[in-house]
């Protein structure tokens, strides 16, 4: 993948990935409040100290995890590869310019130190968990009487 769609592919994954942060959200606050509350939601749950972990801890305790293991595994993967396209450091795989039309570029993941990683093919991966997860989501919200347009 080259510069160019990388950065594409970045944004992709970041702006998906608030989705299904936004999911979430609407699901503690919909389960603690009967409701989706937005100051909840914007003042709390979006707060910075409320990270990604916070919230994934706290839907496993409202779903009881034991319940839906795979789905969970799911979650903590698309949050694996949000991370590798948010920090990963890039590696020059191919060429000698990173801007260049032709290079291929990389990720050099942090948890798999000397193993780059394919951003294409993270993508890829990303896209059919999003479907996957989003869907589980959306009916555990719709079970909490989360609104959701049909």
């Amino acid at each position: 993948m080259n510069y160019r769609n990388l950065t594409f592919a970045r944004g992709h994954v970041m702006d998906k990935f608030v989705h299904i942060e936004l999911m979430i959200n609407s699901i503690i606050s919909a389960h603690f409040l009967g409701r989706v509350e937005t100051d909840f939601v914007v003042n709390i749950l979006n707060n910075e100290m409320s990270s990604f972990g916070f919230k994934k801890t706290v839907l496993k305790q409202i779903m009881d995890e034991r319940n839906y293991n795979q789905e969970f595994q799911n979650l903590e993967k698309l949050n694996r590869i949000r991370n590798l396209f948010g920090h990963g450091s890039l590696n020059l795989r191919k060429g000698t310019n990173i801007a260049a039309v032709d290079a291929e570029i990389w990720f050099l993941d942090p948890k798999k130190v000397g193993q780059p990683a394919d951003p294409a093919a993270n993508l890829k991966t990303f896209d059919e968990l999003f479907t996957i997860v989003s869907n589980w989501l959306i009916k555990v919200g719709k079970d909490k009487g989360v609104p959701y347009p049909e």
